[in-house]
């Protein structure tokens, strides 16, 4: 993304957005727009369109206006429900994004990247264990320290807190101010208000910003 010089460097920023629906039409004209090194929250009540901005970002929803933002992204949806029929452990769900070779020879390759996710995600000694015996808390764990693993320059959060224990959420906190602290963007989409107050630099409100 190009940027005047001495401007901020933004990984997102979305112009005049009108997210849809099917048929209907909401959150009509907003903008909104993530520094480097920074965290904004997204909040608003259930349909006033924060997931789908999320999935608008990521070229998954239609939306009017413009949506640019950098390439490299690490996304946790707010909802991922393990198929119980596949035969995947922790280990081998996260070295699908971290080594080149097929699974069926190994995940020698992604060992020591996913370790520290696991490390991040609060769940060392997990790797062994079936993806889809983990709990809701924390298969939402695994999810994170996954994203925060890849160091990526845009992190898009949906919902991060749900399912988190107050320990959790405390170290969910400090990661995200390290992220910050190393020069990330963090979009976080939230219904937890406190947590936004406790961590967020800016905050754009669908309730109460004059959006429909």
């Amino acid at each position: 993304m190009n940027e005047p010089a001495g401007a901020m460097t933004l990984v997102l920023c979305a112009r005049g957005v009108t997210l849809r629906g099917g048929a209907a039409a909401f959150a009509r004209g907003f903008d909104l727009a993530v520094a480097a090194g920074s965290i904004h929250a997204l909040l608003g009540a259930n349909g006033a369109g924060k997931s789908t901005f999320l999935a608008a970002a990521l070229g998954a929803a239609p939306f009017a206006g413009s949506i640019e933002r950098c390439d490299a992204v690490a996304f946790v949806p707010q909802r991922f429900v393990p198929d119980p029929t596949l035969a995947l452990t922790v280990a081998e769900f996260l070295a699908l994004t971290r080594q080149a070779r097929p699974l069926l020879f190994g995940t020698a390759p992604a060992a020591a990247r996913s370790a520290r996710a696991l490390e991040l995600a609060g769940l060392a000694g997990f790797g062994d264990r079936p993806l889809h015996a983990l709990s809701g808390g924390e298969l939402r764990r695994l999810l994170l320290g996954h994203a925060l693993e890849l160091a990526a320059s845009l992190l898009l959060l949906d919902e991060p807190t749900e399912g988190l224990d107050a320990a959790a959420r405390a170290r969910l906190a400090d990661q995200l101010r390290a992220a910050r602290q190393r020069g990330a963007g963090v979009l976080l989409v939230t219904h937890d208000r406190a947590f936004a107050a406790a961590v967020a630099d800016h905050t754009t409100d669908l309730d109460a910003d004059g959006l429909p």
